[in-house]
């Protein structure tokens, strides 16, 4: 399969208040799984960002990556729109997906 996408599943709110991230990683990547048809996650990485405010956020991250083939492109504005939703929930100031090596910010 030559096509991949991928989502950072985040550890801290935009505050900085830690959630249950392994509950947040089985989540989002059981809805990308069904999304795609599978996944794979790399866990307990340590990722940082300038924040809007100025501030470093520094926290442990997941990245649920899937493969898939030219056929399935049109699943990738599903998976844009489980992005959005994780933004959402999660209460993050922005969230990042990797879309066959291009990192791109929601």
């Amino acid at each position: 399969m030559k096509n991949n996408f991928s989502l950072i599943v985040p550890s801290k709110t935009q505050e900085g208040v830690k959630f249950n991230h392994k509950e947040a990683t089985f989540k989002y990547s059981k809805l990308l799984g069904l999304c795609f048809g599978g996944f794979t996650v790399r866990s307990n990485s340590i990722g940082g960002y300038v924040m809007n405010n100025g501030t470093l956020m520094i926290e442990t991250i997941s990245e649920v990556i899937c493969f898939f083939d030219c056929g399935q492109f049109d699943k990738v504005s599903e998976a844009i729109k489980i992005a959005t939703q994780m933004k959402k929930e999660l209460n993050q100031e922005c969230v990042t997906y990797i879309l066959n090596g291009e990192m791109k910010f929601l």
